[in-house]
């Protein structure tokens, strides 16, 4: 499947038109949090995310914060254990198109023991806790800059019926362990 001939998953403005729009390869070290973290803007966020989620042992849990269904799956945290890299890029390239082109979903692999978290959201921006020196080093390798986020605004998100299917048969994917939104999921 062509990814780039799909929908957008967010638009900007261009002299009075909604065009796609994708990071430049940038990252910056965010201290926002109660912990320092990589922010990463990546024109192929999809590949960019696989690449990373190398660096986690195994085995490690991926969260998907489903903050905005389109059909009538309940907006929640669906979380499961226990998996493998390879379990997971499984899920992930069955799942590209919807992750890659919808914004209603947010990825996060945590390894075991809590102290590595890699998410993928809704802004196409993946954000790294732990692991930060490595991480860095090898972003600069792969040519990424200093900088921060050029997320434009205004902007758009995108949630499209072709994809509907797609979430409900990943919701059906694994036995998810399902607990409520947290403040702040999907912002």
């Amino acid at each position: 499947m062509d990814v780039a001939a799909l929908p957008y998953k967010i638009g900007q403005l261009v002299e009075g038109e909604w065009k796609e729009f994708r990071h430049s390869n940038r990252f910056f070290q965010d201290s926002s949090e109660d912990e320092l973290s990589l922010k990463i803007g990546s024109g192929r966020p999809f590949e960019l995310f696989l690449l990373l989620i190398k660096s986690v042992a195994e085995p490690a849990s991926l969260l998907v914060v489903y903050h905005s269904p389109r059909i009538e799956s309940e907006a929640a945290r669906y979380q499961y254990s226990g998996l493998s890299i390879i379990e997971l890029e499984t899920f992930l390239h069955k799942y590209r198109a919807a992750f890659d082109r919808d914004s209603r979903a947010d990825l996060w692999l945590v390894s075991e023991d809590g102290s590595v978290r890699i998410g993928w959201e809704k802004h196409d921006l993946i954000y790294v806790f732990g692991l930060l020196d490595l991480v860095q080093e090898s972003l600069i390798e792969l040519g990424f800059e200093c900088g921060d986020s050029d997320l434009p605004f205004p902007h758009t998100h995108h949630y499209h019926a072709e994809f509907d299917i797609d979430f409900q048969a990943m919701l059906c994917e694994f036995d998810w362990q399902k607990s409520p939104l947290e403040p702040g999921d999907g912002d």
